[in-house]
């Protein structure tokens, strides 16, 4: 079972996010993931072909992979640019492959985009 840290995804313009999710057995055990290639997608339309994601990476954070834990970064540069909008809805997916080459989506869900929050200090 995939825990993510933070679902659903909520992104704010101009911000740094960081989607952290720990994988635990049906015993509640951590699951060695070593061996695993992930990868994380944010797109338009879940349909849409990686070629054409707002985000994409296969490059981790931060890791544990023997202890079924990984994370990404989603870096501010990436969504302050084009196609970010805080009108516009998204999806996220989360794709394993294993060490045999079965490749499969492991997490999906819709990624709320909110514009940035700034507070005025008199």
């Amino acid at each position: 079972m995939a825990t993510p840290a933070n679902m659903p995804i909520s992104i704010r313009l101009d911000r740094d996010f960081i989607l952290s999710v720990t994988e635990l057995t049906d015993e509640g055990n951590p699951w060695d993931l070593r061996g695993m290639k992930i990868a994380f997608a944010i797109k338009g339309n879940i349909t849409d072909p990686d070629s054409r994601a707002l985000f994409l990476t296969e490059h981790f954070y931060t890791s544990d992979l023997a202890f079924g834990h990984y994370s990404f970064r989603v870096p501010l540069s990436a969504t302050s640019g084009s196609g970010w909008s805080s009108t516009a809805s998204a999806s996220f997916e989360v794709v394993y492959q294993d060490p045999t080459g079965i490749t499969q989506t492991r997490l999906e869900g819709p990624v709320a985009i909110g514009p940035s929050v700034l507070v005025t200090v008199p």
